[in-house]
């Protein structure tokens, strides 16, 4: 089984600045929590309770603000909440 191809240097300069225009254009809420979320890897409850949120609402917060970038990013209307 062969390894995925590795995207060159030049490629992945322009995918994190394009991604650092999208998240750049989120709300300072959205970019705290995905900063701590996926940027420093803190589990749901500790962004929660850094950032005054209820545990149990984090998740869906998080997955709003996952919408609003992938919009940005994509260009296509957020997806409807995902309701567990």
């Amino acid at each position: 089984m062969s390894a995925a191809p590795v995207p060159a240097d030049d490629e992945r300069t322009h995918w994190r600045c394009d991604l650092g225009n999208a998240i750049s254009g989120l709300s300072d809420r959205c970019k705290s929590i995905l900063r701590l979320r996926y940027g420093l890897g803190f589990e749901g409850e500790e962004v929660a309770a850094r950032l005054g949120y209820r545990a149990s609402s984090i998740r869906r917060v998080t997955l709003r603000c996952l919408s609003y970038l992938t919009q940005r990013i994509t260009g296509s209307p957020p997806a409807p909440e995902v309701h567990p």
